[in-house]
């Protein structure tokens, strides 16, 4: 053991499992990288901002945010892939995800709690069984509804 502490290790209490944020595609060393994430998002308040200082760590190309269609506000370090695992952030913490599937996720809840679906045409939020109310098309298929200007 080193006679002073280096910094190197994760805190105890780490923000996010070990296993789960292996699942990132890194090009520098994983335990150098995870050990700096667990830092920064220990320490620091803001999420965004956090995930901001985290980005370089994770091949990032800084954070973007979306509003999830559950209500929640998705923060996420864009990895340039939206499937590829990723630090994210929403009201639940931090954890590793893909944004596509934290997107997709948010709307299957939302179809099963509210019964409506985006559209296929123009993504707006429709009830099921009925033309969309912005396109006035199919929401399943996208395709024009008879009798629907």
């Amino acid at each position: 053991m080193a006679s002073e502490p280096t910094g190197a290790a994760a805190p105890y209490h780490a923000p996010i499992g070990r296993e789960s944020f292996f699942r990132i595609r890194l090009t520098r060393d994983p335990e150098e990288a995870y050990a700096a994430v667990c830092r920064i998002l220990a320490e620091t308040r803001d999420p965004e901002e956090a995930l901001a200082e985290c980005s370089p760590y994770v091949d990032g190309f800084d954070v973007e945010t979306i509003a999830l269609a559950d209500g929640q506000t998705l923060h996420y370090v864009n990895t340039g892939d939206t499937y590829d695992a990723t630090l994210c952030h929403t009201g639940e913490g931090f954890y590793v995800s893909s944004w596509g599937d934290v997107v997709e996720e948010a709307d299957r809840v939302r179809e099963e709690e509210a019964g409506e679906r985006r559209c296929a045409y123009c993504s707006e939020w429709a009830d099921a069984g009925e033309p969309c109310g912005s396109c006035r098309r199919d929401p399943v298929t996208g395709e024009s509804v008879r009798g629907c200007a």
